[in-house]
């Protein structure tokens, strides 16, 4: 049984946040949004030799609509908190979906 689900929630087109939803506890709930930033879908990435389910790190592709540029968005797992970015070269399409290539890996 998972505890912590890692998702994105839209409140309106212009209001669009990246949610780590606690199944056990909705009053340890973890929100991040900002101003005309535009996340898509998240990735959670376990620490290697991690005890704790959420001890790792969220990764995301995130549109600036201010600098009008995409970044790649690193949060903590368990604290929800930035822990860097880094804009990308290009922009990624706002609806950017993962894929998964099985004979790449």
């Amino acid at each position: 049984k998972n505890r912590f689900a890692y998702g994105w929630i839209s409140i309106d087109y212009w209001k669009q946040t990246l949610l780590k939803k606690d199944l056990e506890n909705s009053l340890n709930d973890k929100t991040w949004s900002r101003p005309s930033h535009y996340p898509g879908e998240v990735f959670f990435i376990p620490r290697p030799g991690a005890e704790d389910e959420d001890d790792g790190v969220v990764v995301t592709i995130v549109f600036d609509g201010t600098k009008k540029q995409s970044y790649l968005l690193l949060l903590d797992g368990q604290t929800f908190s930035e822990l860097n970015w880094s804009y990308l070269p290009h922009n990624v399409p706002f609806s950017f979906h993962g894929n998964w290539f099985p004979e790449l890996y």
